[in-house]
């Protein structure tokens, strides 16, 4: 009897034994797997560096080297004037990234050997995003890509003449600008097919009326207000025909300014006041007779008064604003939710604003105004986190280093640069993961299979 309950109390600890053996393993699997799903964290993260406006980050390779991979993370936070905001020396090439108002330097990457222009892309990166930059060379051919690493909205920049000064709109095939008193037709390359010098009839000029503004299209017609001498009611909206740019007919509203004109799908036309824009008027088309009197059908109240409205647009059941605060807005009608789009880099003058999706998949259209001999407008696309743009393919190498050199035009965030093809290089983080998959995988194993050997032989 004796030994009998011996043999039962030394069970009672065995399975206790495994009890807590089994609880600790668990216990270990769980810490090894929870460091193991961290560990890309771990082993990509990098630490962020801010670089000051003229400060260098120097990144020493100990030689030149023909072939590689050299990707740097960045983030602008300012636009600048006419210097490039991010400038990288690599040694034998200097890339720069101008993200600034133009014309003169054009916004754009430019990659430079001496004085000596070898490539470039009219790409506008947005200040407040990050962005992955690669350039790679083989030693034949150098190319350069960028891809978003967080939803963003990238811009490209033309170049039009400086008549082109008030508004424009697109119909699919022609663009439609205004000047003060003039309109113009033009082709997709830029080409002036046809132009109305004397839009204003007689009449309306003998009453002071003067000013076009941003003007839109709308199934064969162009709507453009037109204002008189001191911004002072009744301003007009006017109908022309986009064929041949004649005056249709017009009628008289209750607005002092009338900048800008928008149609949406059901032929009401939307307009507002220049500053301060606190609510938006809806006229119907349908009641634009000749020379009659206009009152709104409708008044949206915005939650925000929007300062200095130069341009608008409607597009997919949103109106958008181009602003003298440099950015341009989108409003849900329905609600009059007022939110901020895109920050421009423009030190000028907003002008009109068209939404309409290009084949190079821009879609939002601003006219800016120089004042020179040159105006802009900036065509922005919306960009998703992990998209690349191909920026350009050179037909020779690059060799990069000894030292590599950064410097911020403007205040900037970077992350350490990375060159492959160094012997010196750490290990790719995924490869790293991989390694550290299988090691952790086995540590479980080696660890269950200690803790059960000892309870087998008890047993």
């Amino acid at each position: 009897m004796i030994r009998w309950a011996k043999f039962i109390k030394l069970q009672g600890k065995f399975k206790m034994i495994n009890m807590f053996s089994h609880i600790y393993s668990k216990l270990t699997a769980l810490l090894l797997l929870s460091i193991l799903l961290t560990m890309p964290l771990l082993v990509q993260s990098q630490e962020i560096l801010k670089l000051e406006k003229e400060e260098e980050y120097s990144l020493n390779l100990e030689d030149k080297i023909e072939k590689y991979e050299f990707t740097l993370d960045f983030k602008l936070e300012k636009y600048t004037a006419i210097t490039p905001g991010l400038e990288i020396d690599l040694g034998s090439a200097v890339l720069k990234i101008f993200a600034c108002s133009g014309p003169k330097p054009k916004p754009g990457i430019y990659l430079y050997k001496g004085d000596d222009l070898i490539a470039d892309n009219p790409l506008l990166v947005h200040v407040g995003h990050w962005y992955r930059l690669i350039l790679h060379s083989d030693g034949i051919t150098t190319t350069a890509e960028i891809t978003a690493l967080d939803d963003s909205i990238v811009g490209y920049v033309e170049i039009v003449p400086s008549l082109f000064i008030q508004g424009l709109a697109f119909d699919g095939e022609y663009w439609y600008y205004t000047a003060t008193s003039m309109i113009f037709k033009v082709d997709k390359n830029g080409k002036i097919v046809d132009y109305n010098d004397y839009p204003i009839p007689k009449e309306l000029r003998e009453k002071g009326y003067f000013h076009l503004g941003d003007p839109e299209y709308h199934e064969g017609l162009l709507f453009i207000p037109v204002e008189k001498e001191g911004y002072v009611k009744p301003s007009i909206i006017a109908i022309y025909s986009a064929e041949t740019l004649q005056l249709e007919r017009y009628a008289y509203t209750q607005q002092d300014h009338l900048p800008w004109l928008t149609v949406d799908d059901k032929g009401r036309v939307y307009s507002s006041e220049f500053d301060p824009a606190s609510e938006i008027y809806v006229y119907s088309l349908e009641e634009i007779g000749e020379g009659n009197e206009l009152e709104p059908i409708d008044v949206i109240e915005l939650d925000k008064p929007l300062r200095g409205v130069q341009g608008g647009a409607f597009y997919k059941g949103k109106l958008y604003f181009s602003v003298l605060d440099r950015k341009a807005y989108s409003v849900d009608p329905g609600k009059g939710v007022v939110e901020e789009l895109i920050d421009l880099p423009v030190v000028h003058e907003m002008e009109g604003i068209e939404v309409y999706e290009l084949e190079d998949g821009t879609l939002y259209h601003i006219l800016v105004n120089t004042w020179g001999e040159e105006n802009i407008v900036f065509h922005y696309r919306k960009i998703r986190s992990g998209e690349t743009i191909k920026l350009f393919k050179v037909g020779e190498g690059t060799p990069i280093g000894p030292v590599v050199k950064i410097k911020a035009g403007t205040p900037l965030m970077i992350k350490e640069p990375k060159v492959g093809g160094i012997k010196t290089e750490l290990l790719d983080p995924m490869l790293m993961y991989i390694l550290g998959f299988i090691l952790t995988a086995i540590l479980v194993v080696l660890i269950i299979k200690k803790r059960k050997a000892p309870l087998q032989h008890l047993q």
